[in-house]
C-alpha cells in the first residue's frame, strides 16, 4: 500500500505504471471526486478501462472490497483517520488479490509513503507561454525495505514528450529544454 501525499499528478502517473505492468488490466478511483477524465488520461490511464465511485460515503471500505475483487489498481481519496481494524482488513485484501493501493493521503500502515517535497513549473518565458513541464522532487519514506532516512529523487511530471522521466543533465532551465536528440523551444 503507497500513499501519495496530496498530488494528484503523482498519483495518477503511479497508477498508469501499475495499470501499464499489468496489460488489459482495469482501474478505479473512489473518494476522489475531483480527479478528472482528461488528466487521467494525459496521465496514460486508459479511461474506458477505469471505475469512478465519487462518493462511497460512509461504506466506503465495501466499495473498496467489491473493486478489489473487479479490478487490480485502486486509487482511494483521504479520509482522515481510519479505524487500525479498517486499516488491516484493508491489507489483507490488497495483499490477496495481489491488487495496487494508492492512497491519496495519509494511511496508518502504508508501506511507502511519497510525497512531492518540490515542483517548478516552466513554459512560461517573460510573463507568457503556456505551463508545459513540471519538474518535481519525490520524496519517498516507509517501513520494511523503504525505512531508514526519506530519499528524493527528481523527476520530469509530465516530462517534454508528455511521460514521466527522470531530468538528464544536459537539462537546461528556465528557458528553453535541449536535449541530446532534439531541441523543443518555449513559444508564447
Amino acid at each position: 500500500m503507497t500513499t501519495v501525499g496530496g498530488d494528484n499528478g503523482l498519483l495518477l502517473a503511479l497508477a498508469a505504471e501499475a495499470v501499464r505492468r499489468r496489460p488489459g488490466a482495469g482501474w478505479a478511483a473512489v473518494g476522489l471526486p475531483s480527479l478528472g477524465v482528461p488528466a487521467a488520461r494525459d496521465a496514460g490511464l486508459d479511461t474506458g478501462a477505469g471505475l469512478w465511485v465519487d462518493t462511497p460515503g460512509g461504506r466506503w471500505p465495501q466499495v473498496l472490497s467489491l473493486l478489489m475483487s473487479a479490478v487490480p489498481v485502486i486509487l482511494l481519496g483521504a479520509y482522515g483517520t481510519v479505524p487500525g481494524r479498517v486499516t488491516r482488513r484493508v491489507a489483507g485484501q490488497v495483499r490477496a488479490q495481489g491488487a495496487v493501493l494508492l492512497v491519496a493521503g495519509p494511511w496508518e500502515g502504508a508501506d511507502l509513503r511519497l510525497r512531492v517535497a518540490e515542483a517548478r513549473w516552466y513554459g512560461l518565458d517573460r510573463g507568457h507561454g503556456v505551463l508545459r513541464h513540471r519538474l518535481v522532487t519525490v520524496e519517498a519514506s516507509g517501513r520494511g525495505a523503504a525505512g531508514g532516512a526519506p530519499r528524493r529523487a527528481q523527476l520530469w511530471l509530465p516530462g517534454p514528450t508528455g511521460a514521466v522521466m527522470p531530468p538528464e543533465p544536459e537539462d537546461e532551465l528556465p528557458g528553453e529544454l535541449v536535449r541530446r536528440d532534439r531541441a523543443l523551444r518555449v513559444v508564447g
